[in-house]
C-alpha cells in the first residue's frame, strides 16, 4: 500500500494500494489530492485529507466518506475505538471525531487544550487500548522542536502528564 505523486500542471497527489502478490498498484477513485494518510487499526481502511476535509475509504473500494471539514492537519492517529485524534491546526490542541462518519461529517470533539505556556499540541499517537493519547506540546510558533515536549493525556480521567522535555515525537 503507497501514496504517490504524479507529475503533471498542476502536480496532485492520489491514494493508490498494492497487494503483495501483484506487481501493479491500483488507484482508490476519490482520493484525488489526499495527503497524510493514516491506516485504520484493521488496515482495512485509509482515512486522507483532501479538498478541505478529513475522509476516510474502505480499501476493499467504494468511494470516500466525508468525516469532517478541516484543513490539513499537523498529526492524526486512528485508534482502536474507531476514532481519530488530530491537531487541525498549527496551534491549539487536539480534537478527535468518529471514523464512522456521516452524510455531512461530524463535529469534532476536544481532546486536548493547551495550557499557559503552551502554544500547541500536535502529532497525536494513541497508545495501545485507546484510552491514552501521546503528542507533542510546542511552546511557541518559531523556534527549536528542543523547545518541545513529550506529553500523554488518559481519555478517561483527562490526567495529563509531560513525559520527556526538549525533544518531539
Amino acid at each position: 500500500q503507497a501514496r504517490a505523486t504524479q507529475d503533471g500542471p498542476p502536480p496532485s497527489s492520489q491514494l493508490y494500494v498494492r497487494e503483495f502478490d501483484q506487481s501493479e498498484a491500483v488507484v482508490l477513485p476519490g482520493t484525488e489530492g489526499a495527503v497524510g494518510p493514516i491506516f485504520s487499526p484493521d488496515g482495512q481502511s485509509v482515512a486522507f485529507w483532501s479538498e478541505g476535509s478529513l475522509k476516510k475509504i474502505s480499501l476493499a473500494g467504494g468511494l470516500p466518506v466525508i468525516l469532517t471539514a478541516m484543513d490539513a492537519p499537523f498529526g492524526a492517529s486512528w485508534g482502536a475505538a474507531n476514532n481519530i485524534a488530530f491537531a487541525p491546526k498549527p496551534y491549539g490542541g487536539l480534537m478527535q471525531v468518529s471514523a464512522d462518519g456521516s452524510a455531512n461529517g461530524d463535529s469534532p470533539e476536544v481532546v486536548t487544550t493547551p495550557e499557559e505556556g503552551e502554544f500547541s499540541h500536535r502529532l497525536p499517537h494513541f497508545l495501545p487500548g485507546s484510552q491514552a493519547v501521546l503528542f507533542t506540546v510546542r511552546k511557541r510558533w518559531l523556534g527549536s522542536w528542543q523547545d518541545a515536549q513529550i506529553a500523554v493525556q488518559s481519555l478517561v480521567t483527562g490526567e495529563k502528564k509531560i513525559l520527556i522535555e526538549n525533544c518531539a515525537d
